[in-house]
């Protein structure tokens, strides 16, 4: 499995607020000085973190965005996915004489991070050797919050234009298992051949982290 973890190793939190009065209003953008106070100031407090940040752990501090704190920041992701899948005629393990089915075992994606994970099907391409004999092909996500089908052969051709929502993954919360899985697999159709032609391809999957959140402890 392949774990993508984004950390930051050091943050400054910078939030502004309003020191002198009624003297200098403060926002986060503009600074205005309505009361013509000839040496305005303000106080910016400096959070820091020294070490990793833990993604995982629901109790971490939100990372810090442009426009302050966000429960949604990238560095949130901590997801293992396959490092190879495939897929073969002859149904789920491949064994069967039925060499117009296509199908696969299941693939897991498993979600560590304490924030929920959208995934989507970025891209699908062909690398090397011959598809001509597939007709149909969608990938299938199974146990996800939200499930959807994408379709990437439809009438012998790959389908184009994807950057397409596929599973929604809940998010990791220490009263479960230690982490949050979904599945994934391929079935699909194609044309009965004399040889066997083994065609490679390349999946390309999105993350986004999203605002569902773990119960703290």
């Amino acid at each position: 499995m392949k774990k993508i973890n984004k950390s930051v190793k050091f943050l400054l939190a910078l939030s502004i607020f309003l020191s002198t009065g009624s003297t200098l209003v403060v926002n986060a953008n503009p600074i205005t000085n309505p009361g013509g106070d000839p040496n305005p100031i303000t106080t910016i407090p400096v959070n820091s973190r020294i070490g990793e940040f833990d993604p995982t752990n629901p109790d971490s501090e939100n990372p810090i965005g442009p426009d302050g704190p966000e429960i949604d920041h990238p560095t949130w992701l901590s997801i293992s996915v396959p490092t190879i899948v495939m897929f073969s005629s002859g149904g789920a393990n491949g064994t069967g004489t039925d060499h117009d089915v296509l199908g696969s075992p299941d693939f897991i994606i498993t979600n560590h991070s304490a924030r929920g994970v959208d995934v989507t099907v970025n891209d699908f391409t062909q690398s090397i050797g011959d598809a001509t004999p597939i007709q149909t092909l969608s990938i299938v996500p199974t146990g996800a919050n939200v499930n959807t089908n994408v379709n990437l052969f439809t009438g012998g051709s790959i389908e184009t234009g994807f950057n397409t929502a596929f599973m929604t993954i809940a998010p990791y919360s220490a009263t479960e298992s230690g982490s949050v899985s979904a599945t994934f697999n391929f079935v699909g159709t194609a044309n009965s051949i004399a040889t066997t032609v083994t065609p490679s391809f390349d999946l390309v999957l999105g993350f986004a982290v999203n605002g569902d959140i773990a119960p703290v402890n």
